[in-house]
């Protein structure tokens, strides 16, 4: 009698942490909200997801609010790591003012993301990264843009289309 219970304690107790090591992964959402709720500006927030396939890591930052003429966007950038060569891709999501995801823009790498807010603006700095050297400011002032131009130098850049999240239509 006492091996049956000891046995089904210890398999009780097993699958328990393994439904915790399954609970203890990261969805986007929790990620992206953690930081909002937290409410910093610029603190990183940073997700090991690592697994058996390899490294994964996500970085987390609120960057703060926009406001345009009537509503106020609050601004999270995500980059997210993976690989033995430590690949990367960025994107930057916008939230109502009561942290509802209203959509993103997709970046090409981490290296693309914003660096801060200031008052309608998001700003871009790339002065520091290979082969860029602009400075890119965007104004919310009137909408929330449909794309985005970002400049890596003064003869280009990338543009970004705005992906809005389910019925999200204001521009």
């Amino acid at each position: 009698m006492m091996n049956r219970f000891t046995f089904m304690s210890f398999f009780c107790l097993i699958n328990l942490l393994c439904q915790g090591q399954k609970q203890s992964r990261f969805s986007r959402e929790t990620m992206l909200q953690k930081s909002l709720t937290n409410g910093i500006i610029g603190k990183k927030h940073v997700f090991n997801t690592t697994d058996k396939d390899g490294f994964q890591e996500t970085e987390v930052i609120y960057l703060g609010a926009v406001r345009s003429k009537s509503k106020t966007y609050k601004i999270v950038t995500c980059a997210f790591i993976w690989g033995v060569n430590r690949h990367t891709n960025g994107s930057i999501y916008i939230f109502d003012a009561f942290n509802n995801e209203l959509g993103k823009y997709q970046l090409g790498d981490m290296f693309d993301l914003p660096n801060k807010t200031s008052g309608t603006k998001l700003i871009f700095d790339k002065s520091g990264h290979t082969g860029c050297n602009a400075k890119t400011q965007i104004d919310f002032k009137g909408t929330l843009p449909k794309e985005l131009f970002i400049r890596c130098t003064s003869d280009g850049g990338d543009m970004y289309q705005f992906q809005p999240i389910g019925s999200y239509k204001g521009h």
